[in-house]
């Protein structure tokens, strides 16, 4: 495992985390989000499902309306994103700089009155920071797998330190052991034994479920779906064998309804994994996210354990990770 650089990229965050909370005065400087009227999210990927999961929590934390955006929606289809003479605070997002779409979208954002637009990348000089009025560099990420990982984390926790979020310093040091507890967890199953790969959860983790799924897609080839997670009962669930792998992503408040659900998967014939501080005999496993937050400020630490689960899905299948087929760090049209 130790040759993939999708192995050495994932166990290198927590590190890569303690240089972005370094960086705290600078994201605050470049990514302002107090008195904003509304913030739009703008990405492709790994980088659209960035902005579900922090348009969410700037709703929740800041209050103020936020929405998450395909690059190419926002620049064809703007009249039913974006209301009239409102002002908006953009951001983008792309590892590269250079995704065809986000840029095409900003191209059409970047003369208009009531746009103010950021970006967040990986690369210096890249074509979003210049049509960017600001831009935050991440420049210590350099991933030389296909698959965003530590990009993706980054960014996140670069977006809560400019939404004000407490107690981040600690997540570095926790996600070394959420790391080792994943490790752990999926080494007791036999990822070859699924073929249905279910991920759940609302809000914040919604946008992270979609992240973990596109993982399992890009790493391991596999077929996954993503819902909020009670609305699997409602028709999905009739695709349930012993087959399917369902990953929860609960949420403090409806812990009691999802437990209930993992109950009803498992008499289904599902396997179950919980992802979460919280331990409960409703699901056959438990991997163990180490911070009981009620805000969702633990958005890394849910992530990074389905990283871990694709990467042992494509060994187990012998497919490389860090080359998946059809796919190229950045998309150019």
């Amino acid at each position: 495992m130790h040759n993939y650089f999708t192995f050495k990229e994932i166990q290198e965050q927590p590190e890569l985390l303690k240089k972005v909370l370094n960086k705290e005065k600078e994201i605050k400087k470049i990514l302002p989000f107090n008195d904003r009227e509304r913030v739009a999210f703008i990405g492709c990927g790994s980088s659209y499902y960035i902005p579900m999961a922090v348009a969410y929590h700037a709703r929740r934390k800041m209050n103020i309306p936020a929405y998450a955006f395909t690059g190419f929606g926002t620049f064809r289809y703007p009249n039913t994103r974006f209301e009239k003479n409102k002002d908006y605070f953009i951001i983008a997002i792309s590892r590269s700089g250079e995704s065809s779409e986000t840029v095409s979208a900003l191209e059409s954002l970047k003369d208009k009155t009531h746009f103010k637009i950021a970006s967040v990348t990986c690369e210096a000089g890249s074509t979003i920071t210049k049509l960017s009025d600001a831009s935050l560099i991440l420049e210590f990420v350099s991933e030389k797998s296909i698959v965003m990982t530590q990009s993706t984390t980054s960014m996140i926790l670069s977006l809560q330190i400019a939404m004000e979020d407490k107690g981040l310093e600690v997540i570095p040091a926790l996600l070394k052991e959420v790391i080792n507890n994943a490790s752990i967890s999926f080494n007791r199953l036999n990822l070859n034994a699924f073929e249905h790969f279910i991920y759940l959860g609302y809000d914040e983790y919604l946008g992270i479920a979609n992240e973990g799924a596109l993982k399992i897609r890009e790493m391991a080839l596999s077929n996954s779906e993503i819902y909020e997670t009670l609305e699997y009962r409602h028709g999905p669930k009739s695709l349930v064998t012993k087959g399917t792998l369902i990953f929860f992503l609960p949420s403090n408040e409806s812990f009691k309804e999802e437990e209930r659900l993992g109950k009803e998967m498992r008499q289904l014939g599902a396997t179950t994994v919980n992802i979460s501080p919280w331990n409960s005999d409703a699901f056959d496993l438990w991997v163990d996210t180490k911070l009981n937050v009620v805000d969702r400020s633990d958005m890394v630490l849910r992530l990074v354990p389905l990283q871990v689960a694709a990467f042992k899905r494509a060994i187990q299948r012998g497919i490389n990770p860090d080359k998946p087929i059809n796919l190229t760090k950045s998309v150019r049209l």
